[in-house]
């Protein structure tokens, strides 16, 4: 998923972090409620796939930015809203980059983010 983005990544500010977090925060709980109204059988078995390959990563206290990208995409297309969906795909790769250059991956902060 992050290679995907590679070739159009925006490099994004650590103020912009800010403000990519706060754009995230409005969108995700809309898209979640979308894909969890408008998701095929197909798709919410994807997206458990792929949530508990994560689970399995987070257990390892080891960390996968390519799953959590994975695991948004995967929400994302499941709302089918085409907007909400390339929207999010516009802001994850700034905010995977970040939260890797930041380290912010660091003292369990992704166990958090996962409960």
């Amino acid at each position: 998923c992050i290679n995907d983005f590679i070739n159009n990544l925006v490099q994004f500010s650590v103020h912009e972090y800010v403000e990519l977090v706060e754009v995230r925060a409005l969108i995700e709980p809309f898209m979640a409620f979308r894909a969890a109204t408008n998701a095929t059988d197909d798709e919410l078995r994807g997206i458990g796939r792929v949530f508990e390959d994560l689970s399995r990563v987070i257990a390892r206290d080891e960390v996968s930015l390519e799953l959590e990208c994975a695991f948004h995409m995967e929400i994302a297309k499941a709302s089918h809203n085409s907007i909400l969906a390339n929207t999010i795909t516009a802001i994850l790769p700034g905010l995977i980059k970040l939260i890797d250059d930041l380290d912010m991956v660091k003292d369990g902060r992704h166990l958090k983010s996962h409960t």
